[in-house]
């Protein structure tokens, strides 16, 4: 998806610059231009171009040919030769000696550059591939001679790193396989820092490949060592004895042909180390069970739910911790008695339940229950049961209990808080820290004009009267985002296009950590009191006017006195 990068060698400036715009406007990217084989080379070590338009002719000691050489021992990009000159004798000579990929007459025509660049990269990629290809065979062709069933796990890992660094297909291997005790038996073939290695080992395990079945990026690897790294399970009859890693020495997607060679390579691997990896699985699956044992038995113990486990006769077999607690009652009060003792008003409710379960009947596995406690508490729980057969045949209800009495509760004061805003005679308004609304109540719907659906998403702007200054606004914003209270009045604008005023106090809300998050407006409607108090400003003003006129024509001696006094 990115634009091809392109080299330009040519040692007339003039004709080199025109090159690139006419190239850059075909959306090619023109990395660099070299007037001599010497800054060529330095450029293409330098900046890794896709390709290279090469100028057979060029100033200084060393030709086009030579420098298209010298850059092939290096790296592997493809060349394309620009001539001004049909002579046979340069191109026999390029032929043998560089490994063209095309050659252009200049001065270089636009379309026919296009179609050369383009033909160019396709056949680069494809004899790259081949190559790899080539490479991978030759690996599959040693694994098979050299591997043998007697070595050890890390004799195994060593053969197949000195195998595979010989290969061009890769930039990283890693070998990962499992010892008789359960450790790694890990190979860092090539390519990986051994400081990095080790970081990938500390976070990796069995059971990070045990459930693969397919090639997988390696999220880990890649963030260690920065190139895009792929895991491949090797395993034998379908179980996981290990892992091979490798990040892809090209930047472009592996091959379907390359994936296909390297599960072969996986393949000789696994089969060579299955019978070591027998032996040391069952050491080390003997270990896992007893090491899941315990962490099944920490999990069950220090669970926030109650769990428990019903045998046949309805008698509780097991309780943890956190069911004691539920219940209110010690162990050896709730082991081997019936679960019917402990219930409260659902008690025949969750009998019939259990009953119907236990028969294989299609029952609702999550639903709310009642315990009652010793000092007659009723607690509120969810349930959430099921059944299974143990290794007898035997059918047992097991499940888990949480204690939702509390949360009940906190959601019954939320709805009564939620309603009361709702219903609300004064407009709430809650936003983010941006001003972007998040919430109205019904209030505000009925005094603006604007429905929740209209109101929320928009930045309290939207209403904006105009009215008020930017230092006004400036005030508010910085009032309320230092944590403060702001109270005053605001003019905004109604869906119609009216004026409305408010009387509105704005007051942050803070999450646990103290931290503002949101913002609510508490809005009062006054437009019409305020323009009642300007109204009645106003006539008190008239009324002292009157007064003094009166005032002034009472004390006045003629009327051009009164006249300049009125």
């Amino acid at each position: 998806m990115q634009k091809i990068r392109i080299l330009i060698v040519e040692d007339e400036r003039l004709a080199a610059e025109d090159l690139s715009i006419r190239l850059e406007k075909l959306d090619f990217s023109v990395i660099g231009i070299a007037s001599t084989g010497k800054d060529a080379i330095k450029i293409a070590a330098s900046q890794k171009p896709d390709i290279i338009l090469m100028d057979i002719q060029l100033l200084g000691n060393i030709d086009g040919i030579e420098t298209a050489k010298l850059i092939h021992e290096k790296q592997p990009i493809p060349v394309i030769f620009a001539t001004a000159y049909g002579d046979d004798a340069y191109i026999e000579k390029a032929l043998r000696l560089a490994d063209p990929y095309g050659f252009l007459h200049k001065p270089v025509d636009d379309k026919a550059a296009f179609t050369m660049i383009k033909i160019a990269i396709a056949r680069f990629a494809r004899d790259q591939l081949i190559l790899r290809i080539n490479g991978l065979l030759q690996v599959k062709a040693k694994l098979f001679e050299q591997l043998n069933s007697t070595m050890s796990l890390s004799e195994i890992g060593a053969e197949v790193c000195d195998i595979l660094v010989a290969s061009p297909a890769f930039r990283q291997i890693w070998i990962l396989l499992w010892s008789e005790d359960g450790q790694f038996v890990s190979q860092n073939c090539t390519g990986l820092n051994p400081a990095g290695f080790n970081e990938y080992l500390e976070h990796v395990s069995f059971e990070t490949f045990s459930a693969m079945k397919t090639t997988e990026s390696d999220t880990l690897m890649e963030r260690i060592s920065g190139y895009p790294a792929y895991l491949i399970p090797i395993g034998m009859e379908g179980e996981t004895i290990g892992a091979f890693g490798y990040a892809p020495l090209s930047e472009v997607d592996i091959d379907d042909k390359e994936q296909v060679i390297i599960a072969d390579i996986v393949h000789v691997i696994s089969h060579t180390i299955r019978d070591t990896r027998q032996r040391e699985e069952r050491v080390r699956a003997q270990r896992l069970i007893t090491e899941s044992e315990a962490r099944l038995k920490a999990i069950l113990e220090k669970s926030t739910t109650g769990i428990y486990l019903v045998d046949d006769q309805e008698k509780l077999e097991y309780v943890n911790d956190r069911m004691c607690e539920i219940l209110n009652r010690k162990r050896e009060e709730i082991v081997g008695y019936g679960f019917p003792k402990f219930l409260g008003p659902s008690r025949d409710m969750v009998i019939k339940r259990y009953l119907a379960r236990m028969a294989g009947e299609d029952i609702p596995s999550e639903y709310e229950i009642d315990i009652v406690r010793p000092n007659g508490e009723i607690r509120e729980l969810l349930i959430s049961a099921n059944t299974f057969k143990d290794a007898s045949g035997i059918v047992r209800s097991v499940g888990h209990l949480l204690d939702i009495t509390d949360q009940k509760k906190a959601n019954l004061e939320f709805i009564k808080l939620s309603q009361a805003v709702e219903q609300s005679p004064v407009m709430t308004v809650i936003t983010d820290l941006d001003g972007t609304i998040e919430f109205v109540n019904s209030e505000f719907t009925r005094v603006t004009g604007y429905t929740a659906e209209e109101s929320v998403g928009q930045n309290t702007r939207f209403m904006k009267s105009e009215l008020h200054d930017k230092a006004f606004y400036k005030d508010l914003w910085d009032t309320i985002l230092n944590g403060d209270i702001w109270v005053g009045e605001l003019s905004n604008r109604k869906k119609d296009g009216t004026i409305i005023w408010e009387k509105m106090s704005i007051s942050p809300i803070r999450d646990l950590k103290d931290e503002i998050t949101h913002f609510v407006a508490l809005k009062e409607d006054i437009t019409k009191y305020k323009a009642e108090r300007e109204a009645a400003e106003k006539n008190q003003k008239l009324r002292d006017i009157l007064y003094d006129i009166t005032s002034a024509a009472i004390k006045a001696k003629d009327v051009t006195v009164l006249s300049e006094r009125i």
